[in-house]
């Protein structure tokens, strides 16, 4: 049950981490400093950085539930998903699934 819980935790602080200002701005960087036409400016970057952020966990929300690690144990990690606000995704297709889709 340790190893369950460090899992959960490990996969918890991963995608809390994935989900910082910091990374976002590595990822969109070239996109929040261009000018060009339909570029991102400076000023719109924070609203932007937003939806990424939220998203990200429509990822990892599904791919956790198909894994088994929301409610095993006591559902450590459904309430920490539920704490902030993404256990909405649950439900949404997983990457899995998503793939196989994509391969039709």
């Amino acid at each position: 049950m340790a190893e369950l819980r460090d899992r959960q935790e490990f996969t918890f602080e991963a995608a809390l981490e994935c989900g910082t200002d910091s990374c976002v701005r590595k990822l969109g960087t070239h996109g929040h400093t261009r000018q060009g036409h339909g570029q991102v400016q400076p000023r719109d970057a924070r609203r932007v950085a937003v939806f990424p952020k939220k998203m990200l966990f429509s990822k990892i929300v599904p791919n956790c539930k198909k894994l088994g690690l929301l409610d095993p144990g006591d559902g450590w990690l459904r309430d920490r998903f539920t704490d902030i606000g993404v256990i909405e995704f649950e439900n949404w297709i997983d990457t899995g699934e998503e793939y196989a889709d994509s391969m039709r």
